[in-house]
């Protein structure tokens, strides 16, 4: 049998185990100009309320739940538009989760303010027809229909027996700290975004200083880079620094407190009895009132004086 013999003209391939590389894609250059154009420089408090609006919701988790998807987005834009409306209209099984009712203890408190005590419209409902709780308040216009039965969704509901409660000390998180502070450098007083925000050691770590509520305090990058490691001392005597506000442990209502005047629209007008946010608002409406009444009669009183001293010199 003759040997088989190659032909010149056919090449030879080379076999390999290796895949094939895959050809990137080419993304298009963004214009990152724009978002650097306002990095580091203090914010408007309008500014302040959008970007915390955009980092915080209520739900189940807590009055200050973070939002991460584009579905959670989509829902807060209809919640305030509701919010802002005041018209909860009828609502499907599958769109009740929007409704939270407000859980207080039987002497009408919440029974915790952060996070609120908030619970779903089933466990709610479930509660009521067995007796646990009692119904305050409910939202207008929206209702549970069954087979034979349409039910008010509950809004507030109340503990029908007391559970004692205990003052607890908030978790020390860095949103928290920013909270307490209300997003405010605690060296320079200027409003800023979360990501220009940082934590600062008041008696720096070299020196001895944890990291806690009494030694932590709310600086923007530009002053935390300029203390370093000085203490409160030596920034005065070089930088002219001072520490606007020594730090301290908030206690639960003051966070809430706080948490309820950069959001006020995320609260329901169902709830705001019970929260204190409606006599806050009395308040600021009935001062804003009284503040044309005192200028007009202080304008008055002056131009009487000034008659007065215009007959002495005649």
């Amino acid at each position: 049998m003759a040997p088989l013999s190659l032909s010149a003209a056919a090449p030879l391939r080379s076999v390999t185990s290796l895949p094939k590389r895959k050809k990137k894609r080419k993304t298009p250059k963004t214009n990152k100009s724009n978002n650097n154009k306002n990095k580091g420089q203090p914010m408007t408090e309008q500014e302040l309320a959008d970007h915390v609006s955009s980092l915080y919701i209520h739900g189940p988790g807590g009055v200050l739940r973070p939002r991460r998807t584009a579905q959670h987005q989509r829902q807060q834009q209809q919640e305030e538009e509701d919010l802002q409306q005041h018209e909860f209209e009828s609502s499907s099984t599958r769109n009740l989760d929007r409704y939270p009712a407000l859980l207080l203890n039987a002497d009408y408190k919440p029974m915790s303010y952060l996070p609120l005590s908030l619970w779903n419209w089933q466990e709610a409902v479930k509660a009521v027809f067995n007796g646990k709780v009692t119904v305050v308040d409910v939202y207008p216009g929206v209702t549970i229909r069954a087979a034979n039965i349409e039910v008010p969704l509950p809004a507030v509901i109340a503990l029908t027996e007391y559970v004692p409660q205990f003052q607890q000390t908030p978790a020390f998180t860095k949103r928290n700290v920013f909270l307490r502070d209300e997003y405010r450098c605690q060296y320079c007083n200027d409003l800023f975004h979360t990501r220009e925000l940082s934590l600062d050691h008041v008696v720096p770590r070299c020196k001895g200083g944890g990291l806690h509520w009494e030694n932590a305090v709310t600086c923007c990058r530009k002053c935390n880079g300029a203390k370093g490691s000085m203490d409160l001392v030596d920034i005065r005597r070089q930088l002219g620094m001072r520490l606007l506000r020594p730090p301290r442990t908030p206690t639960q209502y003051e966070l809430a407190a706080t948490a309820s005047r950069m959001l006020p629209r995320r609260v329901h007008p169902t709830w705001e009895p019970f929260l204190g946010t409606q006599n806050k608002q009395k308040q600021q409406q009935q001062q804003q009132q009284q503040q044309p009444k005192q200028d007009h009669h202080h304008h008055h009183q002056k131009h009487q004086e000034s008659a007065v001293v215009w007959e002495e010199e005649v």
